[in-house]
């Protein structure tokens, strides 16, 4: 099963948002540590990004790998190969890249896509959580309604609310904690392991209408090309100070438009 061209989407815009932004970077370089208090928004771009501290605002960044401890009081927008969060984030999160964790906790919404992405066990969310990606691993705890469309997911934490899954293989753990009800499309029976614990209704839905080769895959190819495209220009110019330069005189140009 193809993830449905609307995730894709997600993945797009996720990672446009966090460009769009970053054309502005106050820093960029090859690799960037934050430490200490930040008492603004703070936007960084470089191949390794770290930031431990304590933000008065909100947090972008993008880079090869990133990382983002301690205390944020705003949103954080991240984009990266590698993003892992641990970050006590007091508003949203929207992160997208190749591999993604969330192993902090998040007072709003998480909207994340990747290859891989990963609700830690340590994780917790208090607002909902839309999640795409080819494998989608949630071991944490939601605190409202979750959604997920994936190759593989599993679902071995807690969520409050209902949760909704698109994927060929979906798997409930015992350890899982549903609150409201399971809705599935799925041409595969979900695999819930005695003692999960499902509060609600298990409800099966088609599965979206697949558009012939040729036009849904052209939808899939198009957006594909424009995460390849904001990734790179989002990464390899930012990874020196005159590519930021650059990127902020001439923005257009920079992005090809």
């Amino acid at each position: 099963m193809l993830i449905h061209h609307r995730h894709w989407l997600l993945l797009t815009l996720l990672i446009a948002a966090t460009s769009g932004t970053l054309l502005f970077a106050q820093e960029a370089g090859e690799v960037l540590v934050k430490r200490g208090m930040i008492a603004d928004d703070l936007y960084v771009a470089g191949r390794s990004v770290d930031v431990a501290a304590q933000v008065d605002g909100d947090v972008v960044v993008a880079g090869k790998l990133v990382s983002i401890d301690g205390l944020v009081s705003g949103d954080v927008l991240a984009a990266g190969e590698s993003v892992t969060i641990r970050a006590q984030v007091q508003d949203d999160v929207r992160a997208a890249g190749r591999s993604v964790t969330l192993a902090g906790s998040v007072a709003d919404h998480v909207a994340a896509a990747g290859e891989t992405v990963v609700i830690a066990p340590a994780a917790n969310v208090d607002g909902w959580a839309w999640l795409a990606g080819r494998e989608v691993n949630v071991a944490g705890r939601i605190g409202r309604e979750l959604k997920v469309a994936a190759q593989t997911v599993i679902v071995s934490g807690e969520v409050a609310g209902d949760v909704e899954l698109m994927a060929e293989e979906i798997v409930i753990p015992a350890s899982a904690r549903i609150n409201g009800n399971l809705v599935y499309r799925s041409d595969k029976e979900p695999q819930i392991a005695e003692g999960a614990e499902i509060a609600g209704d298990i409800i099966a839905r088609p599965v979206p209408y697949r558009e012939p080769e040729g036009r849904g895959a052209g939808l899939l190819v198009v957006a594909a090309q424009a995460v390849a495209a904001i990734v790179y220009v989002l990464l390899f110019p930012a990874f020196s100070v005159a590519g930021a330069e650059r990127l902020r005189r001439t923005p257009f140009s920079a992005l090809g438009i």
